[in-house]
C-alpha cells in the first residue's frame, strides 16, 4: 500500500481489488479553518470568503458524488455476496451440518442469517460499505460546514451587520469630549 500525503483522503472501492479512491481535502481543510474569519468580517473581506466557500462547496459536492458513486457500488456488492452464499453455501452447510427439511431444504430464515453472518465475502463486503458511508459522512459534514458558512458571510455582508460601527466612535465625538 502507497503512502497518503497530508490532506489525502483515501476511500476504499466499491468493488474489491480495485486501488482507493484518493481525494485531496487539503485544501478543503485549509478553507475550513477559515470559517472563524466569519467573526472579523470586514466589507473588504466578504466578497473573498465568498468566492473561497464557493469553490470550496463546489469541490467537495464533486467529492461527495463520486463517495456516493462508490457506495452504491459496494451496496450492489453487498447483495451479490449475499445472493451468492444463499445460493451456492447455504444448502451445503445445512445439508453438511444435518440442517434441512424435505419442507425447508433452505434451511429457517434465522439459519440462513447465521450463515451470511459468518460468511467471509459477505462480511467483507458489508464492511466496505460501513467504510464508504463513514466518508460520505464525513464529506458531508465537511459541505454542510462550507455551505452554513458560506451563507453566514453572504447574510452578514448583505445586511452589514458584520460591519456596524459604533456610534461613539465618530470624529464629532472625540472632540466633543475634550480630547
Amino acid at each position: 500500500m502507497d503512502e497518503l500525503t497530508p490532506g489525502t483522503l483515501s476511500v476504499p472501492r466499491g468493488l474489491p481489488g480495485i486501488d482507493p479512491l484518493k481525494l485531496d481535502v487539503g485544501s478543503i481543510l485549509s478553507v475550513e479553518s477559515r470559517i472563524q474569519e466569519i467573526a472579523f468580517i470586514t466589507p473588504v473581506k466578504a466578497p473573498e470568503l465568498i468566492s473561497v466557500f464557493n469553490k470550496a462547496f463546489s469541490d467537495l459536492t464533486e467529492m461527495v458524488a463520486k463517495v456516493q458513486y462508490e457506495l452504491q457500488v459496494a451496496k450492489q456488492g453487498v447483495e451479490k455476496a449475499r445472493a451468492i452464499c444463499l445460493i451456492d453455501k447455504v444448502p451445503a452447510i445445512l445439508s453438511e451440518k444435518g440442517l434441512t427439511s424435505s419442507k425447508s431444504p433452505m434451511g429457517s430464515e434465522d439459519l440462513r442469517n447465521a450463515i451470511l453472518a459468518l460468511d467471509v465475502d459477505f462480511n467483507n463486503a458489508l464492511e466496505r460499505v460501513h467504510q464508504i458511508q463513514m466518508l460520505y459522512t464525513y464529506l458531508e459534514g465537511k459541505k454542510q460546514a462550507i455551505d452554513k458558512a458560506y451563507m453566514a458571510v453572504k447574510a452578514v455582508s448583505q445586511d452589514g451587520s458584520g460591519y456596524r460601527h459604533s456610534p461613539d466612535l465618530t470624529v464629532d465625538s472625540y472632540f466633543k469630549k475634550g480630547y
